[in-house]
């Protein structure tokens, strides 16, 4: 238990109830002197940005918010405070800077939460293994489908895509324009491979992304040194590096995601100096980091140095008034929206590439005299990656981010989505007896949770309390999910059943927040259940 100014947040383990199909937060007032109706306001004020039809209820005198994900609990409770703590006139602030938090913790990383908006509204189970967005579980079962940092767990063409010298040399087969490219493994062999292409060339990790020990631009054989250092003290494990030839020209990032293709365009960034501002304090100023460059992630303060290197500055250097210095790379750049100025040759070869590269999500890089132009010299396509950042898009469009998001989704689950649910008494799992001799008989194997217990196969045969109900959920074998229907139900992230049996399971139901099956459809037979386990549930709206 947690307490911060007036109310006290209790984790999700001790909350008094959820709502499915998000775990809930429970926050108790310390004192009477809020009204809980004004509180609920202020919970839904919270939660109204999320976009997710979500409200705020309250429960035996505590205020009780569906949270998406556990790591939004606290933020949840630290926004409350503030409004509550505030002065009656600065509320209003108080409670946009909370939602602005809220939004920002939201939206870390944006592409996983917009798929998980999207499968919420396809009926699709969502699930936060690691309490964060960095792992995003969907469906259930052996329907089941992660995304892990951006990466689908179905993704066939990682391999290749993610290492840069085996893609490369795959475009480079496809008879595609690529920049000259030699793999390195010292710095003298990187040398000579600079003097075959030519001065500028690009320094690159085999793997990676997000520019990270890239260095651009390169004029000179001790240019060529300085970052060779800088790139193995940023990678010590390091085997080698790619040397390419430098390529100027408009960046341009596609994304194709299940035949869908978006495209954007850029240009280096740049700005002039004041004569008194360090070039790192303007760099990050341009990056949208922070004013301070000492201020800035780890990450960011290696990206800068890497941008100003090859221009002979350093973070702590002070460009001249006037002078013009770019402050990043190509990709760096505004973004404009191209998809519709791409020339025919460009978009056939992009499918070409998404032939190859057969990822649910593939992002490609290329560089172009201009966005228009065909893909032919002294044009080249970049490089590829198998985890494109594709909510820039929704900035750039609004609803093309989760356009992809859904072509995203039907490219996961070209069929069902999930297992389906038999929800029954808790407290009599002997009705389950002829439905396991049904589904032993058809090789189909069951699991549940009833009274506190998670089983697998039969009632009477509880899992390892480590064996949560996200662990059975994800089981690969599982292919029927029964719920006992009791106080334990709560919190399970279901949020609709498929078939009922036993009595007064519509009220059961109600007081667990789950959707009940369609009305006046009645239980399933054991037959007709046997059929949807073995065939699965499809995406649909939620009831």
């Amino acid at each position: 238990m947690v307490t911060s100014g007036r109310l006290t947040l209790h984790h999700l383990s001790d909350g008094p109830s959820a709502l499915a199909p998000f775990p809930a937060a429970a926050f108790a007032a310390q004192d009477q002197s809020w009204p809980m109706d004004m509180l609920q306001a202020i919970g839904d004020g919270l939660l109204s940005p999320l976009n997710l039809g979500l409200a705020a209820r309250l429960h035996k005198g505590a205020l009780v918010l569906p949270c998406p994900r556990p790591d939004l609990a606290p933020v949840i409770e630290a926004g409350l405070n503030a409004v509550l703590c505030a002065s009656p006139d600065m509320r209003p602030k108080a409670a946009q800077s909370a939602m602005g938090l809220l939004l920002a913790q939201w939206w870390n990383p944006r592409e996983a939460t917009l798929v998980a908006q999207a499968a919420l509204a396809k009926g699709i189970p969502v699930r936060w293994p690691s309490g964060n967005g960095s792992h995003l579980a969907l469906g259930t079962g052996r329907f089941r489908r992660h995304i892990r940092a951006g990466y689908s767990d179905n993704d066939r063409a990682r391999p290749d895509s993610d290492d840069k010298l085996s893609s490369i040399r795959a475009l480079a087969d496809m008879g595609l324009p690529i920049p000259g490219c030699h793999w390195a493994t010292s710095l003298d062999k990187g040398q000579k491979a600079a003097r075959v292409l030519g001065f500028p060339v690009v320094l690159k990790p085999r793997a990676g992304a997000a520019q990270k020990s890239v260095h651009v631009k390169i004029g000179a054989p001790s240019a060529l040194a300085t970052a060779w250092r800088r790139a193995l003290a940023q990678n010590p494990e390091a085997d080698g590096f790619l040397i390419e030839r430098h390529i100027e020209g408009t960046y341009l990032r596609a994304t194709l995601i299940n035949g869908l293709l978006a495209a954007y365009a850029s240009e280096v960034p740049m700005t002039r100096g004041d004569g008194t501002t360090p070039a790192g304090a303007l760099c990050a100023r341009a990056l949208g980091f922070e004013t301070d460059f000492d201020a800035c992630p780890a990450e960011g303060q290696e990206h800068i140095a890497n941008v100003l290197a090859p221009q002979g500055l350093s973070p702590n250097s002070v460009p001249d008034p006037g002078q013009i210095f770019a402050v990043g790379y190509a990709s760096d750049g505004q973004p404009e929206d191209v998809a519709d100025r791409l020339h025919p040759q460009t978009r056939h070869a992009l499918q070409r590439i998404a032939e190859r590269f057969p990822s649910p999500a593939l992002g490609v890089d290329l560089l172009l005299p201009a966005p228009s132009a065909p893909l032919m010299p002294p044009a080249a396509v970049i490089e590829v990656n198998s985890a494109p950042g594709f909510a820039i898009h929704e900035d750039l469009t609004p609803g093309s981010g989760a356009d992809l998001a859904n072509a995203l989704l039907e490219a996961l689950f070209p069929g069902p989505v999930r297992v389906p649910v038999l929800a029954y008494p808790a407290e009599a799992p002997h009705c389950l007896a002829p439905i396991q001799t049904a589904l032993a008989s058809a090789g189909i194997l069951a699991g549940g949770m009833a009274q506190g217990q998670v089983w697998f196969e039969t009632p009477d045969s509880a899992l390892p309390l480590t064996q949560s109900i996200d662990a059975l959920l994800d089981r690969p074998d599982l292919s029927l999910f029964c719920l006992g229907l009791g106080t334990e139900a709560k919190g399970v992230p279901l949020s609709q059943v498929d078939t009922c049996i036993g009595e007064d399971t519509d009220a059961r139901l109600a007081a667990c927040h789950l959707s009940a099956p369609t009305p006046g459809a009645g239980p399933l037979e054991i037959d007709q259940l046997v059929t949807l386990a073995r065939t699965g549930v499809p995406s649909g709206p939620q009831r």
